[in-house]
């Protein structure tokens, strides 16, 4: 059973203590309004609690966007603050959608709440059309490196093996943005609420914390921002094992 399996989400809290997705999302269209993209059918992979829908409606007016999550609480949610959207009840990996149906889907932050990288994008290949986007974020190797007690953390991946994953799975010029996150608090018990409230504790027990000189519990969060395209091939592997990725597509903040 994924350790993710029992997390009692709740979308109000949510929205309340996810900072970070905030403002990774930002940076997120900042990135969709660089590009010419007319997208007829959007898919919100993950939508949690909708925190993206609005922009996107805004953004594309013209698109039917679609939201999926495997959570029932949050997708009751999302369909009661967003009429229009079309609501699904689907795991990432077996999207109920037909094959090339969607122009561009969004997976922003469900790589941390995820287990297999490898189903989840080959679905979304699947599911896109030839020359599709797809748009995620995820958690980066930096992320609470001051806590010692590794599993009680979401997945963790580094942005050279994401981007070494997209092109493994048939996806075409992946562009990968870090930047780096202190969150500080007076109070540790305010770290532990919004640390779990927001998905990024994933354990009842309190964090083994101390307060830096400032007196503050601090934190760092790395969050990633990357793109693809779909393309009609899947790449291999170089004899070595590795695919060939320019650095001229990675960028650290």
């Amino acid at each position: 059973m994924s350790r993710f399996k029992n997390i009692n989400w709740s979308p109000e809290k949510y929205i309340e203590t996810a900072v970070v997705a905030q403002e990774t999302g930002d940076a997120i269209f900042d990135r969709l309004s660089l590009m010419t993209i007319k997208p007829q059918i959007i898919v919100d992979l993950g939508c949690g609690a909708g925190t993206s829908l609005s922009k996107l409606r805004m953004q594309f007016p013209d698109a039917k966007v679609i939201a999926i999550d495997n959570n029932q609480t949050m997708l009751d949610f999302v369909a009661m603050q967003n009429e229009g959207v079309e609501c699904i009840y689907a795991n990432a990996e077996n999207i109920s959608l037909p094959d090339a149906s969607v122009d561009f889907i969004l997976a922003h932050f469900l790589l941390p709440w995820h287990d297999n990288l490898k189903s989840l994008l080959q679905e979304a290949h699947r599911v896109l059309r030839p020359n599709g986007l797809l748009m995620l974020s995820a958690l980066g190797p930096d992320t609470l490196q001051e806590v010692d007690e590794k599993a009680s953390i979401p997945n963790l991946i580094d942005m050279h093996d994401l981007g070494d994953a997209l092109v493994q799975e048939g996806f075409s010029d992946p562009v990968m943005e870090v930047n780096h996150y202190q969150l500080a608090y007076r109070d540790k018990s305010n770290l532990f609420y919004e640390l779990s409230a927001s998905g990024l504790w994933l354990s009842d027990e309190t964090i083994n914390l101390s307060p830096n000189d400032n007196g503050k519990y601090q934190v760092t969060v790395e969050a990633i921002i990357g793109h693809a395209w779909r393309s009609d091939t899947k790449n291999k592997y170089a004899p070595d094992g590795s695919v060939r990725i320019p650095v001229s597509v990675l960028k650290r903040v």
